[in-house]
């Protein structure tokens, strides 16, 4: 009896974590889908954009329904049991980390008092876990700097504030983003570009991104 159960539940293990692995791979998908909508609205007028605008927000409800659908699969009890989850570790550090583009690349001590200045900046004065350069050394530019912090509310009432930045004295090159995964970079870039050309081809409009669509008013 304990043979079989034991088969029982590996069977169970192998079947959940397919459904995951399947589950993910449409959410990735329908993300792609999200940001090539998002890209036909360069081609169309703009009495069109809020039509498209609603077929992109569909397509990411049912993302989200994906998502959960993932979510409740992967907490399943017999997976946690018989897997790992490096992934939702990571995720959770991510959660509360700051990646600073634009900031010189000076000593380690002139890096800390220039982040202070532009945390004060901003009226915020975080604990900071970490600090450190990331990727390797080139000449287009300083490396990016990764800040880790003990909460998550620290890092979201940075990025809320990030925008004030544009009209910095000194800091108005610096840009604030938090700590994205390779594919969530991907789909950034694909919406910042789109932004761009909207607001070219658009001055007057009042284009923006908000929960990873361009929104317009």
């Amino acid at each position: 009896d304990n043979e079989s159960s034991g088969i029982n539940a590996e069977y169970g293990v192998k079947k959940l974590e397919k459904q995951l692995s399947e589950c993910k791979e449409e959410l990735d998908q329908h993300r792609v889908t999200v940001i090539e909508l998002q890209q036909t609205v360069i081609n169309s007028q703009k009495e069109e954009l809020n039509s498209v605008k609603t077929s992109a927000l569909k397509v990411k409800a049912y993302s989200t329904v994906l998502a959960q659908n993932c979510a409740a699969v992967s907490s399943s009890p017999v997976v946690k049991k018989y897997s790992q989850e490096p992934t939702q570790t990571q995720s959770s550090k991510r959660d509360k980390n700051l990646v600073i583009f634009g900031m010189p690349e000076t000593t380690e001590r002139q890096t800390k008092n220039s982040v202070d200045s532009l945390f004060a900046e901003l009226n915020e004065k975080p604990k900071v876990n970490e600090m450190k350069r990331i990727g390797e050394r080139n000449k287009k530019g300083p490396r990016p700097l990764l800040i880790s912090f003990e909460r998550r509310a620290t890092l979201m009432a940075l990025l809320r504030k990030s925008r004030q930045l544009k009209n910095s004295e000194n800091f108005s090159a610096v840009y604030l983003s938090p700590d994205l995964t390779p594919i969530q970079i991907r789909e950034r870039k694909a919406l910042i570009q789109t932004l761009k050309k909207l607001r070219t081809e658009d001055p007057g409009g009042k284009y923006y991104i908000r929960n990873n669509i361009i929104q317009v008013e």
